[in-house]
């Protein structure tokens, strides 16, 4: 008899919708409930899982999580589990008042999705968001975790748009690395990803396996979809108000995918043959080591991904 296999990472999509409505990403195309996921959902969800030895919890899926009223009481009930926990959010609900109060939860990290240092830039890929309004939230973060010594871990997400804000990585890592803690904080550049979409016209990619197969994740509703980037729950796996997450992780559906992904065969799950994932370097490079001055090694990863994707 098989032993159960465990995720590494599980994820509770804590509100679905945005107040953004960025140019690289779906949610707005969603055909699923927009809103909050109910507290019990996520509270049951939690209580099944508290006793695994995860790498993380995230409190974010496909929508914007601070606009979930309740996030701090969710971050808290997941410390109290001793599994670490964070969020990743576009900071424009991420206010003067806003930042106490997840500073005062005290999330092991919080990542910021950010990419530009020019407003135009900016306006241009997140529409709907006032380029000054949030990066005066992400500096008054910043500096309120700084005044407060704590170790939550902040994280700059860009995202590179070749022809958009490819030209401005250099600027924006120079202004954010005197204000950020080396080892404890990072900046993350990242390629743009080829949302799924099935599309029978179009031809399957690579057969590298995925490496978000080792994450579960849980919608609003309480329904574990394939993945992330399955966001309309295309195949769904089960309802953690309905089934354990255990079985539906181990499930013989969500078992033969993971297998057919370690055997190169991953074009033979619908969903995936449409994916870029796991044939795209999604993040090119991490920093966290404030010191560096030059960023020549990403300038050449960035020549390659624009000449190779």
């Amino acid at each position: 008899m098989k032993k159960d296999v465990f995720p590494e990472w599980l994820h509770f999509e804590v509100f679905h919708g945005c107040n953004a409505k960025c140019i690289m990403c779906p949610v707005h195309d969603s055909k699923r409930q927009k809103g909050p996921m109910n507290y019990d959902v996520f509270l049951e969800g939690l209580r099944q899982i508290s006793s695994w030895n995860l790498k993380g919890i995230n409190l974010h899926g496909t929508g914007e999580p601070l606009l979930y009223s309740s996030l701090e009481k969710c971050i808290e009930q997941c410390k109290i589990t001793g599994i670490p926990v964070g969020f990743s959010t576009n900071a424009a609900l991420l206010t003067k008042e806003r930042a106490f109060t997840v500073i005062d939860a005290n999330p092991n990290w919080v990542s910021v999705s950010f990419e530009a240092v020019e407003s135009s830039t900016y306006e241009s890929i997140r529409k709907g968001l006032k380029y000054n309004n949030v990066f005066n939230n992400i500096m008054n973060f910043i500096e309120l975790r700084n005044s407060k010594n704590l170790n939550i871990s902040i994280s700059l997400r860009y995202e590179i748009h070749t022809g958009i804000n490819d030209d401005q990585c250099n600027k924006f890592y120079q202004f954010f690395r005197k204000f950020l803690k080396s080892k404890l904080d990072e900046i993350q550049f990242f390629n743009i990803l080829d949302w799924p979409k099935l599309d029978l016209n179009k031809k399957a990619k690579g057969n590298i396996p995925c490496n978000v197969l080792n994450r579960c994740f849980v919608l609003n509703d309480g329904t574990v979809p394939l993945c992330c980037l399955d966001y309309d729950a295309t195949l769904n796996l089960g309802n953690v108000m309905e089934q354990s997450i255990i079985e539906i992780w181990n499930s013989p559906q969500l078992v033969k995918i993971r297998d057919l992904h370690q055997r190169g065969k991953r074009n033979q799950v619908k969903l995936c043959s449409f994916c870029n994932l796991p044939d795209v370097r999604n993040v090119l490079l991490r920093y966290n080591d404030f010191s560096q001055t030059k960023l020549s090694e990403l300038e050449q990863m960035i020549n390659l991904s624009i000449n190779t994707v």
